[in-house]
């Protein structure tokens, strides 16, 4: 009876240990990591089964050649790691300088992976393309940037939506449930 009580602390250890590691490794850009704002084109869908949210497309999901001519990305790219070096422009949003298949030194950078190659152009995810609302919320989709944290590999997490600079007003209806 002892022993299978000690198998069950011991297994139970493991996976709160486990979650607590998944969550740390989640985490960590924001703990960690720089702050950068990027220039998005956001669209406002719902989705029943996934609830609201808004769908965010960035300014660098779109390579084009003249940002890849350093590089020869082809169609078997697709899958590979790529790093946006990012420079910060006159508004204080971060626009992509350059890109590169080995992670930069000394620049301020984001990682993607290359989902599509399309002739002479690249889509790149970050793993940031969409967040998540309560029910009800009610806001506008205009002059949106999103504030991120990257990490020292260039992995990155959403920490604000700002509207026009300022953190994004939200104004959530009242949602009746009815019996």
């Amino acid at each position: 009876m002892k022993k299978d009580y000690a198998k069950f602390l011991v297994f139970a250890a493991l996976l709160i240990l486990g979650f607590g590691i998944a969550i740390l490794a989640l985490s960590w850009p924001l703990l960690t990591g720089k702050t950068y704002v990027l220039a998005t084109a956001p669209v406002d869908p719902f989705d029943a089964f996934r609830g609201q949210y808004i769908d965010i497309r960035y300014e660098i999901t779109t390579l084009n050649a003249t940002l890849l001519s350093n590089l020869a990305v082809s169609e078997s790219d697709a899958g590979k790691y790529i790093y946006i070096i990012l420079k910060k422009d006159d508004s204080a949003i971060y626009r992509p300088e350059n890109v590169s298949f080995e992670i930069p030194r000394d620049e301020d950078f984001i990682r993607g992976k290359i989902s599509d190659v399309r002739g002479n152009s690249a889509i790149v995810e970050y793993g940031i393309e969409q967040f998540f609302f309560e029910s009800g919320a009610g806001f506008s989709v205009r002059n949106i940037t999103i504030e991120l944290k990257v990490s020292d590999s260039g992995q990155a997490r959403i920490s604000k939506i700002l509207q026009d600079g300022k953190p994004l007003d939200i104004k959530y209806k009242e949602v009746k449930i009815t019996a």
